[in-house]
């Protein structure tokens, strides 16, 4: 017979830690020819279709990752 060691909690009230979401590298901090560079190029001429709240507009991952806060999007 072979044995299996359990651990069991006893108080179904104990603390848990909270839940963290992903962690992603700094990629502001990445120089240009890095691997990680290197490997967003891949994905930067992607066409995305992005709905929002008011319209819709198709551009690339390039466009996406170039806007900025209060950037003007023309819609479709």
């Amino acid at each position: 017979m072979h044995e299996i060691d359990v651990d069991v909690q006893t108080n179904s009230n104990a603390a848990r830690p909270a839940p963290t979401g992903p962690e992603f590298p700094d990629t502001d901090a990445a120089e240009e020819g890095s691997p990680l560079t290197e490997d967003l190029s891949l994905i930067l001429d992607i066409p995305v279709k992005m709905t929002v709240e008011l319209g819709r507009t198709r551009m690339t991952i390039r466009e996406l990752l170039h806007l900025s806060q209060d950037a003007v999007v023309p819609l479709a």
